[in-house]
């Protein structure tokens, strides 16, 4: 589910003061229930709880992040777009000094970092390179040039960056089909 909006619908229209909403439907316990589950689950799963975690759909509130923080994550990650209507005015999202690195929020008591994953990057492989090109080679070439034009060249400063690549997991490796190695090993092999 959507964290926000199963915590509570009436922030569904934080960004979009006006607009109309359906009846309020608040249940936080049930959000307090998703992560932890979510927890649970990674824990059987790897033998170790997770470090952080993508919520469905990147969608964050900050109603939200006091249960994140609660259970013990210590990132979550989200859209560019989240990060353009962030803040008091926003964030220049577009800017690769402004998306790339992390922010900080705190919940619970508990400092969590925050990631944007750049939108365009992460859907160029989750939409474009399984149709664009046969050759896989090609298309981690593309990739490696676009990150380097598109976001290392324009870095100004000398700080450490972080860009987040995060895809549309249930879309991205089916379409790709017997592909995916390839583009996977070539990707990491560029």
């Amino acid at each position: 589910p959507i964290l926000p909006l199963l915590y509570d619908t009436d922030t569904a229209t934080i960004d979009r003061p006006g607009t109309c909403k359906p009846p309020r439907f608040h249940h936080p316990e049930d959000a307090e229930a998703q992560v932890a589950m979510a927890v649970g689950y990674y824990r059987e799963r790897f033998g170790r709880p997770p470090a952080g975690m993508w919520p469905s759909e990147g969608a964050v509130s900050p109603e939200i992040i006091p249960l994140i923080a609660r259970h013990g994550l210590q990132w979550i990650a989200s859209d560019q777009g989240v990060l353009a209507k962030s803040g008091r005015w926003g964030y220049d999202a577009g800017n690769p000094e402004v998306l790339a690195r992390p922010y900080q929020v705190v919940g619970a008591g508990r400092p969590l970092a925050v990631f944007f994953r750049d939108t365009a990057m992460s859907n160029l492989i989750s939409f474009y390179y399984h149709r664009a090109y046969q050759d896989m080679d090609l298309a981690a070439r593309d990739f490696a040039r676009r990150l380097t034009h598109d976001i290392a060249d324009r870095l100004t400063s000398q700080a450490d960056r972080i860009l987040s690549v995060i895809l549309d997991g249930e879309n991205t490796w089916a379409a790709y089909g017997t592909q995916a190695p390839a583009f996977l090993a070539s990707l990491f092999g560029t």
